[in-house]
């Protein structure tokens, strides 16, 4: 997969994160109680998270007024951690797991 290929992937990835946060009816996004999007209000959005730092679960928010940035912020994030079933999948392939 090329690298403009990737990027071209995140770009709908962030497009479909938006719509579903956006929905009218209220949608939260969790990815395996690590990562959480949620509408907190009207005009506000929110991500939390969780790192391991020294053996210590720390837990980070961060609150957005445009939605578009909070996808963006979102889907970085879930790459960055590699969160995922995309992920997964990829790491018991690349151990030859089946």
């Amino acid at each position: 997969m090329s690298v403009q290929d990737i990027l071209d992937k995140k770009e709908e990835e962030i497009k479909l994160i938006n719509q579903i946060i956006t929905h009218p009816a209220g949608f939260i996004l969790d990815l395996f109680g690590e990562m959480l999007y949620i509408r907190s209000t009207m005009y506000e959005f929110e991500i939390g998270w969780e790192e391991l730092e020294d053996n210590i679960v720390m837990n980070f928010t961060k609150l957005f007024d445009e939605a578009l940035a909070a996808s963006t912020f979102f889907v970085e994030r879930r790459h960055k951690m590699q969160l995922g079933i995309d992920f997964e999948s990829e790491l018991i392939r690349e151990k030859g797991v089946k």
